[in-house]
């Protein structure tokens, strides 16, 4: 049963009003979680109405509102959806002259939030409708979990006709382990606490590594919790083009150097743990498209349960 429709009792703890159900101390509700969200040249309608609708319409406790970037120029029909359906939800709109790229976007828009708790969601992803509800009950649990993804889908045209599954290590320890070698989080699912971001120097434009050059930072916290949810959060589109950007040539090989590097100089690995990822890294890079989606398939992909 959504927590948001049980009856509750208030309480005051700490100088802070904090809502309890059973021995549930429930610190936050959909009214502290801001959606942040980009939207560029490649940005289509119908995936962004579907997007939008998914989390921000369907969820079974929505969200205070939806921050949208608008980077660089966009269709016409994209940019009208936008201003003429802030009814079906809260819509904030940060429009930027020139194309920025991902993380400067989303740097720029998280200076809009005014809510404690932030959810990623791209625009051509569809979240479960019951996506914050998931989230939301994980931080009510643990005050001090700081970040907190899950799992996704991934289809090609239908998500009725799931083509894999990129499930996650769910606890803190092994979260941090695997975060040596490979990203540990599935972007378009995580939701944070915007305070912890902040403190953790928030998006830097890394070319496709922004998110992982984040996580890592925010992983050189020791007194936070960082978690996945064992569920199927969000309905990822997949297919050729998102391995073909996996590439990336000599400006993706300096970018994994830059990560590795950061990662070493944190002592979150060792001198043998950045050669070895370093060295699979460019591999990934310089293999070609196909090969490098067969390995990605059949290796780094789940079946679906």
């Amino acid at each position: 049963m959504n927590i948001d429709f049980l009856m509750i009792v208030k309480k005051i703890k700490n100088k802070n009003i904090n809502k309890v159900y059973g021995d549930l101390v429930v610190r936050y509700s959909g009214d502290d979680v801001t959606i942040l969200m980009s939207v560029y040249k490649g940005t289509t309608i119908n995936q962004l109405i579907e997007s939008v609708k998914s989390i921000g319409v369907n969820q079974t406790v929505r969200p205070k509102e939806i921050i949208v970037v608008i980077d660089g120029s966009v269709p016409k029909e994209v940019y009208d959806y936008l201003f003429d359906n802030n009814h079906l939800v809260p819509l904030k709109i940060l429009e930027k002259e020139k194309n920025q790229g991902l993380a400067l976007a989303l740097r720029d828009g998280m200076k809009l939030v005014t809510t404690k708790l932030i959810a990623r969601m791209d625009t051509d992803d569809i979240s479960v409708n019951d996506r914050i509800a998931t989230q939301l009950n994980a931080f009510n649990v643990d005050p001090n979990l700081a970040l907190y993804g899950g799992n996704v889908i991934e289809f090609v045209e239908d998500p009725a006709n799931p083509i894999q599954a990129r499930k996650m290590p769910e606890m803190d320890a092994d979260i941090r382990k695997f975060a040596k070698y490979r990203s540990p989080f599935n972007h378009p699912t995580v939701m944070f606490k915007k305070k912890i971001i902040d403190e953790s120097g928030g998006y830097l434009p890394l070319g496709t590594l922004e998110d992982y050059f984040l996580w890592i930072r925010v992983l050189n916290h020791k007194h936070i919790v960082v978690g996945n949810s064992n569920h199927n959060l969000v309905f990822m589109r997949s297919g050729k083009d998102m391995y073909r950007r996996r590439g990336g040539g000599l400006t993706a090989i300096k970018n994994f150097w830059k990560l590795r590097l950061t990662m070493l100089r944190m002592k979150q690995i060792s001198k043998i743990q950045f050669l070895i990822g370093f060295f699979v890294n460019v591999a990934s890079v310089l293999l070609p498209s196909d090969i490098r989606a067969y390995i990605y398939t059949k290796f780094l992909r789940n079946p679906i349960d």
